[in-house]
């Protein structure tokens, strides 16, 4: 079983269906939530993500529905490696060859390969994720399948 969010269904024609799935937010239920920053900086972000996918033959859905969206927990940490592992990697590379570039032995080279490594990385690790790893393949099942493994 792989990671799954909670979604409803909200379009529907013969070939594809469309899932709104809720963001949760890890302070939603703080009590300072009023009067904390990080509260009002999410709030004005959008908190639904919005998944299109082939429509299953094998369920009978309506608008409205509750439906659990499944995702490999593989593909999850292949991709989260990546845009881990390769900026950190150019991250290292910028700071060598920033010491290399350095004569007079200061630190400003270094900052400025760090950051233009940094940089690339986030560039590089973005397309190798999307490259090797792919667009993520959701399963569309039915609510009552996870709500029964939760007890």
């Amino acid at each position: 079983m792989g990671v799954v969010a909670v979604g409803l269904v909200s379009s529907l024609d013969e070939a594809s269906v469309t899932v709104v799935c809720r963001r949760r937010e890890a302070c939603g239920s703080c009590a300072q939530k009023d009067g904390c920053a990080v509260a009002t900086v999410s709030g004005l972000l959008s908190k639904d993500v919005t998944v299109t996918l082939p429509r299953p033959c094998d369920m009978a859905l309506t608008v409205g529905q509750l439906v659990a969206l499944e995702v490999q927990e593989r593909m999850l940490a292949s991709g989260i490696l990546l845009m881990l592992v390769v900026p950190l990697l150019f991250l290292l590379l910028g700071v060598f060859a920033g010491a290399c570039l350095d004569a007079d032995g200061g630190e400003t080279w270094q900052i400025a390969g760090a950051a233009a490594g940094l940089i690339l990385g986030l560039l590089a690790g973005r397309f190798a994720s999307m490259r090797l790893v792919g667009a993520p393949k959701y399963r569309l099942r039915p609510y009552e399948m996870i709500s029964c493994h939760r007890t």
